[in-house]
């Protein structure tokens, strides 16, 4: 039996929105939510049925429903509104098959997402993606932006958990060890949790992922971040900060934080040159983000600005970049001053000649009392212990027997007689001398 010949939308002439310009076609095609657009593949809907539904806005699996409460109320709905009369060809009859077939799977699909999401809510357990979802937004990703390798596609748990972030329309900075991709979870652990009777449930849950440990972890992660973003903006097409959202946003930002203005910042210290950690850097770029969500959550920005925002910030760069940096490289400086310090260094050599005292009686005479053996007495010098330890005061209830401090001073602990740690004044072996 030979092949049926493919459909031919010229047989669809009666449609009101046949005459749509090819602008108005691809704007409308672009409209539909990534599972709608799946549900149409699976179904095999003509894209002239396609663009003259989404035309008139219905773009989601929800909105699909709206075709009518029955299958006889959406075969009507077809003929009365969209020019579809069964009664003039095969072509047409088989098209309005594809729509109600694809009507009743949306219908099945939204009443088990339903009560996925109620027990989800109920137990405190982020709802599990469908595999179906997951494959539909990724479909309608790559015929965009072009093939993802596996490392570039996030996880179905990841998506699940910004998708709740969608839906509760509040965004939230997230660590980058949650930021997955389907090559880091293909094994998910098990989270327990109470369903919505109250009984214990165990339930699969994705695994966390690792913090980046170099540059090209970081811009990978960031890729994923990204991607992320653009396969919900596809499923949630009502969500207006998300509308403007590109893949070019993430890639600037990757480059902002690993340009010369933040991880390439160097400054030089005593002529040595310093620049940011790298828990630094991880530790700034997730203050920036926290920066955007809460610039999307209340300025109502969208997510584009929100991010163009946080990289022209100089405030932040200055509280979590910069401040660190200096205060960080003038700590190890401190330590290393400390780290050469001798404490014997404060004592001056004794005098020649100058006996005990270095003068006493008869000093004046060029002996007197003292002037005999030995040399004279080691002086403090003042001097250098200011220039050592002047900017941390000694502690004096430390060296005082008669007082006990508890040690939650910001003075220092050391001998006042040799600045030694190990002991106080009265027990200081030099004490005599």
């Amino acid at each position: 039996m030979p092949h049926p010949p493919p459909f031919d939308s010229s047989c669809l002439s009666n449609m009101p929105l046949q005459e749509l310009s090819d602008a108005e076609r691809t704007t409308a095609l672009a409209r539909a939510s990534s599972d709608l657009k799946w549900l149409f593949s699976q179904y095999d809907v003509d894209a002239e049925v396609q663009a003259v539904l989404t035309h008139n806005r219905f773009t989601s699996k929800n909105l699909l429903l709206g075709l009518g409460e029955s299958r006889a109320e959406v075969r009507e709905t077809l003929d009365t509104q969209l020019g579809m009369k069964v009664s003039e060809s095969l072509a047409v009859r088989q098209q309005v098959a594809c729509v109600i077939a694809a009507w009743e799977a949306c219908k099945h699909m939204v009443e088990r997402e339903a009560v996925a999401n109620a027990e989800a809510r109920a137990s405190r357990i982020p709802r599990a993606l469908d595999a179906n979802e997951h494959q539909a937004m990724r479909r309608a990703f790559e015929t965009i932006h072009g093939k993802l390798r596996t490392s570039e596609i996030p996880s179905r748990g990841y998506l699940a958990l910004k998708g709740e972030d969608i839906e509760e329309n509040e965004l939230r900075a997230e660590d980058l060890a949650e930021v997955t991709s389907k090559e880091d979870v293909e094994i998910d652990t098990l989270a327990t949790g109470l369903d919505a009777a109250g009984h214990f449930v165990i339930k699969k849950r994705a695994k966390s992922g690792k913090p980046p440990a170099n540059t090209e972890e970081l811009r990978l992660k960031l890729t994923l971040l990204g991607n992320c973003w653009l396969f919900l903006k596809m499923k949630h097409t009502n969500r207006p900060w998300l509308l403007d959202i590109e893949a070019k946003t993430f890639r600037d930002y990757a480059d902002y934080l690993m340009g010369p203005k933040i991880w390439g910042l160097k400054a030089s210290n005593s002529g040595a040159e310093v620049g940011p950690s790298w828990s630094m850097l991880l530790k700034f770029d997730l203050e920036l983000r926290k920066h955007v969500a809460e610039v999307v959550n209340e300025n109502n920005k969208t997510l584009k600005q929100a991010f163009e925002d946080a990289m022209q910030a100089t405030h932040l760069r200055d509280l979590y970049l910069i401040t660190p940096l200096a205060l960080g490289a003038r700590d190890a400086k401190r330590n290393a001053d400390q780290s050469d310090f001798d404490p014997n260094s404060v004592w001056k050599k004794p005098r020649k000649g100058g006996g005990k005292g270095g003068g006493g009686k008869g000093g004046q005479k060029g002996g007197g009392k003292g002037g005999g053996k030995g040399g004279g007495k080691a002086r403090f010098d003042f001097d250098k212990l200011k220039s050592k330890v002047g900017k941390k005061p000694i502690c004096y209830k430390f060296n005082n027997p008669n007082e006990k401090c508890e040690g939650n001073c910001k003075f220092a602990h050391v001998c006042q007689i040799c600045l030694s740690p190990d002991h106080a004044k009265y027990d200081c072996p030099k004490k005599k001398n």
